[in-house]
């Protein structure tokens, strides 16, 4: 279904879409003696079925839909 927001942008759904999966880990180490402290921290996200946003432009007319892109790591 096309929805019209003004006279020149419209908006569609996707019923095909699958949806977006995501895993995230953070690993951090602090080390501390006397006056001396150092802190490390790592972060790391991996995603499936990516979904963003599609623009595509006719005559002047937006068009936006969403769409599966892929994965992300």
């Amino acid at each position: 279904m096309l929805y019209q927001e003004d006279s020149l942008n419209y908006y569609s759904g996707n019923a095909h879409l699958k949806p977006s999966v995501s895993h995230s880990n953070t690993a951090s180490y602090s080390y501390r003696k006397n006056d001396f402290f150092v802190s490390t921290e790592g972060y790391m996200k991996i995603a499936s079925c990516v979904i963003s946003k599609e623009i595509r432009m006719e005559n002047n007319i937006k068009y936006q839909s969403l769409k599966n892109i892929g994965s992300s790591n």
